[in-house]
């Protein structure tokens, strides 16, 4: 399982490093500035279709969002092909990049298991 606050704080500070503003991410990313405040304090775990957004709206590789996250040795070396799989798949559709890294990742949306975009 993987602790999303670590995602939250990597995804912020990339952003801050970057110069960006939560609304210059969200109008890149096609998502509401809200949500990303949100995801950004922890309070809400996006799809991963919209954290890929996020990810491309950075323009950083996903590797420094996922890099040393993986608890479990089965999927430590996922974390290193996340950047190749992205990259390689890019022109797919992000439902389709998703499923792809829905079968290497566990990751639970807002309690109770709800996921949802902004």
């Amino acid at each position: 399982m993987i602790d999303f606050k670590d995602i939250s704080h990597r995804l912020r500070k990339a952003r801050r490093a970057r110069g960006l503003t939560q609304e210059e991410v969200a109008e890149n990313a096609g998502l509401s500035v809200a949500y990303i405040g949100q995801i950004e304090r922890s309070e809400w775990i996006p799809s991963l279709k919209s954290l890929f957004r996020i990810i491309d709206s950075l323009e950083i590789p996903s590797s420094e969002i996922f890099h040393g996250l993986c608890e479990s040795e089965n999927h430590r070396g996922y974390e290193n092909q996340s950047d190749d799989i992205f990259r390689e798949n890019k022109s797919l559709f992000l439902d389709e990049i998703s499923e792809i890294f829905d079968r290497h990742f566990l990751v639970s949306g807002k309690p109770g298991g709800q996921n949802a975009d902004g």
